[in-house]
């Protein structure tokens, strides 16, 4: 059915699907979520300390500048690799999220991706993703290290 809003939609949910409709598809993210996200900070944290970012041995004695480019690249390396993993059970958690879905479970979702599309249906949105993702997690690495750096002195005071 068409919803109307934001209210009206909750109210068809609940009453034709109950609370369960309202979280269909989270179980995909949760087990996307774990190993997406163990890539994403294992491979920051590995390309950061290559290419001298901050907080690092290699980093010491560069110039504030070039470690905050070497976290940035970092951050856009790691979600590289994160969102090829994180894709697509994004597709399957959106697939099925959609109304009508004929999909009874992680397993027979992703059947009919691949029935549908092949390997290519599971990544069919990654491109986008990478362009949307990369700025953003650059600059949220890259302010992420600065932050640190600015609180690092006083919570080392606390411990005293």
């Amino acid at each position: 059915p068409q919803y109307s809003g934001v209210i009206q939609a909750l109210r068809t949910i609940l009453k034709t699907e109950g609370v369960r409709g309202l979280y269909r598809g989270v179980n995909a993210v949760v087990l996307g979520a774990i190993p997406g996200h163990a890539i994403h900070f294992a491979v920051y944290e590995a390309v950061k300390h290559q290419l001298g970012g901050s907080h690092t041995a290699s980093g010491r004695g560069s110039s504030g500048h070039r470690q905050m480019l070497a976290d940035m690249a970092s951050g856009s390396a790691a979600t590289v690799l994160h969102d090829l993993v994180s894709t697509p059970v994004d597709v399957v958690k959106q697939r099925m999220q959609l109304h009508g879905s004929t999909a009874h479970g992680i397993a027979d979702c992703t059947r009919q991706v691949y029935a549908q599309g092949g390997l290519r249906g599971f990544f069919i949105s990654y491109p986008t993703t990478v362009c949307m993702n990369v700025p953003v997690f650059a600059a949220y690495f890259a302010t992420y290290e600065r932050v640190k750096a600015a609180v690092a002195p006083y919570l080392a005071n606390e411990d005293a």
